[in-house]
């Protein structure tokens, strides 16, 4: 629970855990574009219209303001969200990444990164089942998630080891759920998302996530050499230390 641990440059990846998701999320909606997959409706935001116009207190919204400056609002909203989120995504993090990941890492970080991952999606499996997140896929969605989850574990776990600190993780989870439901602001009246295909929880957002985490392997950042733990609790440095091939 550490704000700022000596030498970990914790600010920067406080700031990546709030920009670095929206980033991706937008990301995600331009791939799904630029594939034909995710209907597009800039000029007159339709489907955001229609979201409004089926409420009363949208109905009111847009006698005030325009259908534009409302969807500006909202993207505002998401900018700030993270401050709301915090108190929520703080008990995952604190569990997940604060308690879970240090436990699992005499298996190695990749170990570590990974069966975490897995947990934490199997740990959702009851309200997927539901429909959430993915509705069109109540049962496919369980294992989906599990995959979404596994390589959130592998960035957010990054910024635990790298900082010492699990603050990075409870910003960017609480950034990533602020910008959940941004592709049905932008999405044309009458088109239906599947999750599993666009967006950050779909194939698209997948591959944003799995470019950024090759980009930490490639510049040596993944899997995390001295963590600052290892300088700073004794008991944890030889958990920090390889374990195994899967350091490498």
């Amino acid at each position: 629970m550490r704000l700022l641990v000596p030498g970990s440059r914790a600010i920067r990846f406080w700031i990546f855990g709030w920009f670095a998701f929206p980033v991706l999320v937008l990301g995600s909606l331009l791939l799904g574009v630029l594939l034909g997959l995710y209907p597009m409706d800039l000029r007159e935001l339709s489907g955001f219209r229609a979201i409004l116009e089926s409420s009363r207190g949208g109905k009111i919204a847009l006698e005030r303001f325009s259908v534009h400056q409302l969807a500006a609002l909202q993207l505002a909203a998401g900018l700030i969200g993270p401050i709301f989120n915090m108190p929520f995504t703080f008990g995952e993090e604190w569990g997940w990444r604060g308690y879970l990941l240090p436990k699992l890492l005499p298996l190695g970080q990749w170990r570590a990164l990974i069966i975490g991952g897995v947990i934490w999606g199997l740990w959702h499996a009851p309200v997927i089942a539901l429909g959430y997140n993915y509705p069109l896929h109540p049962r496919l969605g369980v294992l989906l998630m599990i995959c979404f989850c596994v390589l959130l574990s592998i960035i957010l776990g990054w910024t635990r080891l790298a900082t010492g600190s699990i603050w990075p993780a409870v910003i960017g989870h609480a950034s990533l759920n602020a910008w959940a439901g941004t592709p049905h602001l932008f999405l044309k009246k009458g088109a239906q998302i599947d999750a599993a295909v666009v967006g950050i929880t779909g194939w698209t957002g997948w591959t944003l996530l799995v470019l950024f985490i090759a980009f930490l392997v490639l510049t040596q950042r993944l899997p995390v050499a001295d963590p600052p733990d290892s300088r700073i609790s004794p008991p944890l440095a030889s958990l920090s230390r390889p374990a195994s091939r899967w350091q490498h």
